[in-house]
Parts: structure tokens; C-alpha cells; sequence
């Protein structure tokens, strides 16, 4: 996932967990008294994608116990590259599944910390975006 910056790499631990995408087309269909359907391609909708994972905490990592530096990424991943910054509508946001990469715009996140002793200070996350439609 790239946009202004990477989310996964550099000296944060972001993992990937998983990656939903879900893509449709616009069809209308009429019947008519006899047996004949016409069906009309309308083109493309946007699709919806969601990219979940965890957030490592840097205790995990060799930090301190309360270092949220990989949860602090996503946050800023975020506000850097959500649909209402104005850059954003120029430079969609790219998601690589290789050989397929998807642009598209980022819509939302949702960002849970654990408190729990098995998952304590590891974040879990998820950003929603509407992908660009191909041809």
C-alpha cells in the first residue's frame, strides 16, 4: 500500500494480514412479454477494498513497552493519504498484489490497541478504500 510513503517497510513493524477486494459491474436487464432479456452493460462501479493487519509495538521489536511507533505509522498513513486531502484526488493511492496493482482512494481506518496480556500494545487496523475501476 503506497501512497505519499509506503505503510509497510522502513523502521516500523507493519504486518499485512489480509486484503479484501470486492468489484462489480453496472447492468441493467429488461424483459419483455415474450422470452427475450436485454441486458445493458453501464460501465463500472468503484470497488471496495480492505487491507487489514497488526501493528507490532516496539517491545516487541527491542523498544520500550509503551512505544507505539508502527500504530503512530498507520495513523499517519492516514491522514496523509485520505481521500478529502486535496493532493490525494490527483495521486490515487496504489495497492500492490503482484502482478495486479489497484489505485484508489483511501476512505477510512479504524485503529484498535490491545490491552489484553496476550496481545498487549499491538494494534490492530484496517483501512477501507474505493479502488479506481479498469477498463
Amino acid at each position: 500500500l503506497t501512497g505519499s510513503s509506503a505503510l509497510v517497510g522502513g523502521d516500523a513493524n507493519v504486518l499485512i494480514s489480509s486484503i479484501a477486494v470486492s468489484q462489480q459491474t453496472r447492468i441493467a436487464y429488461f424483459s419483455t412479454l415474450g422470452k427475450a432479456l436485454y441486458i445493458y452493460p453501464l460501465g463500472n462501479e468503484m470497488s471496495k477494498a480492505i487491507v487489514s493487519g497488526l501493528a507490532l509495538p516496539a517491545s516487541v521489536c527491542g523498544g520500550g513497552a509503551r512505544d507505539y511507533t508502527a500504530a503512530e505509522k498507520i495513523i499517519n498513513f492516514y491522514n496523509n493519504n485520505k481521500a478529502s486531502n486535496f493532493n490525494t484526488a490527483t495521486t490515487p493511492v496504489t495497492l500492490s498484489l503482484p502482478p495486479v496493482t489497484l489505485k484508489g482512494f483511501i476512505e477510512g481506518m479504524t485503529l484498535e490497541i490491545g490491552s489484553g496480556a496476550a496481545d498487549f500494545g499491538f494494534a490492530r487496523f484496517s483501512i477501507t478504500m474505493s479502488i479506481i475501476p479498469k477498463e
